[in-house]
């Protein structure tokens, strides 16, 4: 929870992608229960990382199935490792043992390069802008 708290204050403001530890908990049991999640430890067993995933059927075609990715995080201090390598291989082979196309969203200043994701076999597919009520901040 404390990795999801820190995933979730990176993502610009005023948006929160966290509601309060009880919901952060029963979702990701939830997700452990009937989804994806990996996580990624040091040498000495100190978690530093995560990734979520989420498979079922596409909303605008239903004989499409495909996974989703919903949460990749790498504590910064462990970033340009090999920890985040790791994190979405796993994720790309749940997706393979269900034939299933695998999304992935990246925030604008990711560390997450367009060209680490093309060597992993990612296209782009399309971008994402999000307007806050409102109009111009």
């Amino acid at each position: 929870l404390t990795q999801l708290r820190a995933f979730a204050a990176a993502y610009p403001a005023p948006l929160s992608l966290y509601g309060d530890d009880a919901y952060g908990a029963s979702l990701v049991g939830t997700i452990i229960a009937n989804q994806f999640l990996a996580v990624a430890e040091d040498e000495s067993g100190q978690s530093v990382g995560f990734i979520a995933g989420a498979y079922g059927t596409h909303p605008y075609n239903p004989s499409l199935n495909i996974c989703s990715e919903l949460w990749w995080w790498v504590v910064p201090e462990h970033r340009g490792g090999r920890a985040g390598v790791l994190l979405l291989r796993e994720l790309e082979h749940w997706a393979d043992t269900l034939d299933a196309p695998l999304c992935l969203t990246v925030e604008t200043d990711s560390p997450v390069s367009d060209r680490f994701l093309a060597k992993h076999g990612f296209v782009p597919a399309e971008r994402q802008f999000i307007r806050m009520p409102g109009g111009i901040a």
